[in-house]
């Protein structure tokens, strides 16, 4: 039985392994763009300027409107933390007739339009559809720990719904964004927009 030990010369495997480095760096660079879709035409472009009230489907008025801006445009000011309000009148793609249902057309949003800081992951949407009949409070996962699923459920049962079914749109979505500020006010380390 013969026992030894075995070597490699470095110049014989450093072309195999610089030629399997390549290789790897070119899989690894395809896969992170593999990732990297293009938004349906579904999603609507981000308005330039960026706005904070995006009513597309018309449930407040100009007033309204611009006062909810001014007041989610002050607190992200204060905080960082951004909270957007996009309402719909369809969750119909006119050009593909695909349907969303509000949690797909509430996550395309948020990604596509990338609300909140990319690092802190701080947004909050507000989503309405007039057709059919849809609300959905999306959150960022680093504010997904103070506002919480079931939290998010409560505002839409306590102040969304019941405002939004007698027609009072403007109070449901200024109430929501009320129980919204204050729950994260309140916790520790985030009046400034840091958890």
């Amino acid at each position: 039985m013969k026992t030894g030990t075995a070597s490699f010369s470095s110049k014989k495997y450093t072309g195999l392994i610089g030629f399997f480095l390549v290789i790897s760096v070119v899989f690894n660079s395809f896969c992170a763009f593999a990732q990297i879709t293009k938004a349906p035409s579904f999603v609507r472009p981000l308005p330039v300027p960026h706005r904070a009230v995006n009513d597309f489907a018309k449930f407040v008025n100009e007033n309204e409107k611009a006062l909810l801006e001014k007041e989610l445009v002050a607190y992200h000011t204060r905080t960082g933390n951004a909270i957007v309000f996009i309402s719909l009148d369809s969750l119909t793609d006119p050009a593909t007739k695909k349907q969303y249902t509000i949690e797909e057309a509430a996550r395309l949003y948020f990604n596509t339009w990338g609300i909140g800081d990319s690092i802190k992951n701080n947004g909050v949407l507000i989503m309405a559809s007039k057709s059919p009949r849809r609300v959905r409070i999306e959150v960022g996962k680093g504010l997904e720990i103070i506002l919480t699923n079931e939290f998010c459920q409560q505002i839409i049962d306590e102040k969304l719904v019941p405002n939004f079914k007698q027609g009072s749109f403007f109070a449901g979505i200024k109430e929501a964004v009320e129980a919204i500020v204050i729950k994260l006010d309140s916790t520790p380390g985030n009046k400034k927009g840091h958890l």
